[in-house]
């Protein structure tokens, strides 16, 4: 593409880049062949910053461009930069969401295991309770038995005041009347024998 470019009209057309050395050849014409020569030319009101130089003269296609079309070539390098840059967000959103899995992986795992203890720690909790329905049933029964007893002996103790009452009145009789006494004594304490294990047996429980 190079060789049917004037050297002079290059000149007088660029205005604004310089490049680095360029390799050109001028035969008796001024075509451009394969002779090294510096051209130090300027590109009208394009600009290129020094990081764009480089490039443009690292790359073949964009320093023949350039001579005839530097706009085109800074479109380009512009879209070049519009890409990289979104490139390189990207791969930072990529990571920064990478990073909030991680986090959320840690934090789930966490919950998981509290969730695991207190579960265990409500199974428990459930069978402490159960435990304790059954010492209430229990302890509601034996309460239930004490107060039937209560009422039976209290017909008891009644019912020896009355034959006691009836000894003292008739000394004829007292013999006689004792042997019911006795009976009833016997009873009374067959009773109260019955009703101490059980009181032993529910103050252990308590």
């Amino acid at each position: 593409m190079m060789g049917n470019l004037n050297v002079g009209a290059i000149n007088q057309q660029l205005s604004s880049l310089t490049l680095p050395t360029l390799e050109v050849h001028t035969d008796g014409n001024g075509s451009v062949g394969n002779a090294t020569a510096p051209i130090a030319v300027e590109f009208g009101n394009v600009k290129f910053s020094e990081d764009e130089k480089k490039k443009i003269v690292a790359n073949m296609l964009l320093s023949e461009v350039v001579l005839t079309d530097p706009k085109r070539v800074k479109r380009i390098l512009n879209n070049r930069a519009y890409v990289a840059k979104s490139k390189e967000n990207k791969m930072k959103y990529i990571a920064e969401l990478e990073r909030k899995v991680h986090v959320l992986q840690n934090e789930t795992a966490r919950l998981h295991a509290q969730v695991i203890v207190m579960q265990r720690n409500n199974d428990g909790l459930v069978s402490h309770n159960n435990e304790l329905k059954i010492r209430l049933q229990a302890m509601d029964q034996q309460a239930q038995w004490k107060d039937a007893l209560t009422e039976r002996l209290t017909a008891q103790v009644q019912h020896l005041k009355v034959v006691a009452g009836e000894i003292s009145s008739d000394h004829n009789v007292a013999t006689g009347s004792l042997q019911p006494l006795s009976s009833y004594m016997d009873q009374l304490h067959q009773l109260l024998t019955l009703r101490q294990p059980s009181q032993t047996q529910q103050d252990q429980q308590q």
